[in-house]
């Protein structure tokens, strides 16, 4: 959610080059992407002499295409069904201590 937001309030984007992004940021592209501390340094002085040509139209694109209150949504159903199968869990776990079996 940090990079969505990031990218819906159009901030240039660089990003450690690792495969959590990508399937869904292009390097170059939305975001720059640095694979190692010598290309870091690079990118970050091209960024902030604005040397770099501008991504972060683009960058918002994917923001806007992924929507920070959808994904929002979805990780809400992921807690609440996470939360659902931990009170399951202690209940099993008390209905144990207590003696009762299940059928």
């Amino acid at each position: 959610i940090v990079v969505l937001e990031a990218l819906a309030m159009k901030i240039p984007i660089l990003l450690r080059d690792i495969s959590v992004y990508a399937d869904w940021l292009q390097d170059v592209k939305e975001v720059y992407k640095g694979r190692n501390t010598d290309e870091f340094q690079a990118l970050i002085k091209r960024i902030l002499k604005e040397e770099a040509a501008d991504l972060t139209e683009n960058g918002y694109r994917v923001a806007r295409e992924r929507a920070i209150e959808k994904t929002g949504a979805q990780l809400r159903e992921i807690y609440e069904g996470c939360m659902k199968k931990a009170s399951r869990a202690e209940l099993k776990t008390d209905a144990i201590k207590i003696g009762v079996r299940e059928n």
